[in-house]
């Protein structure tokens, strides 16, 4: 049980209550395990340990045509998933990727226009936690500590984008963050799939000033060599 535990903090009762409520007829764990896309064990092992990873929840609500962060709020018994948040500028910002953020420097600076479309998912879960680190002016080490966690497995955390909802939730507590924001992230939601607004990133890129631009890119060299692909 301990072993599940530590990659699972969605309670499968919750889960299993909402699924069912978008059913006529006695959900069973066989048909759940189908539209998840695992095998009728995999549910019959979650249902005996009470709870189910996070990615099933969000890969069952897509495969019914039912909403992701519905199902992880409802399960979770989340309000923030519920609500509709305005993310800081710095956080959807860790959300753009980089040639977008360079061809948007470009283009400031008289070149062509930017023609890079913006994708449906997020860049990455470091990406976000540093920003929120920016935001808080704490370090990964004190982050790390304000949530409970071993500086280690927090760092692993950071980059695999292997955080529990229940952990990104902490997080997002502890730092004033966006919660719908660290699902993106970590590759868990898409953006069409969360409450924010359609046009956020974009909106935010508009209101990127130009002061902010500069001081972005003048920070950003170490961050962009290591995003480089490797050859």
């Amino acid at each position: 049980m301990g072993a599940v535990r530590q990659r699972s903090d969605v309670p499968f009762e919750r889960f299993y209550a909402w699924a069912a409520a978008g059913v006529e007829e006695k959900l069973t764990l066989a048909a759940l395990a189908h539209h998840a896309g695992r095998a009728p064990g995999a549910m019959v092992v979650a249902k005996r340990q009470g709870v189910i990873e996070g990615r099933l929840v969000v890969e069952y609500a897509r495969a019914v045509g039912r909403s992701p962060l519905e199902a992880l709020a409802e399960s979770l018994d989340m309000d923030e998933l519920r609500a509709a948040p305005e993310p800081s500028q710095t956080e959807m910002l860790s959300q753009v990727p980089y040639a977008v953020m360079l061809e948007e420097v470009a283009a400031r600076l008289g070149g062509a226009p930017r023609s890079t479309s913006l994708p449906t998912g997020g860049t990455s879960g470091g990406r976000w936690i540093d920003a929120l680190g920016e935001m808080t002016g704490a370090r990964i080490a004190a982050l790390a500590e304000s949530v409970g966690m071993e500086y280690e497995a927090f760092k692993s955390k950071r980059w695999r984008g292997t955080f529990l909802p229940t952990e990104l939730h902490a997080v997002s507590e502890q730092t004033g963050g966006t919660m719908q924001v660290g699902l993106v992230a970590q590759g868990w939601l898409t953006w069409a799939e969360t409450k924010l607004a359609p046009q956020g990133r974009e909106d935010t890129l508009a209101a990127w000033s130009t002061a902010d631009m500069f001081a972005w890119l003048e920070g950003a060299v170490p961050e962009l060599r290591r995003a480089e692909p490797k050859r």
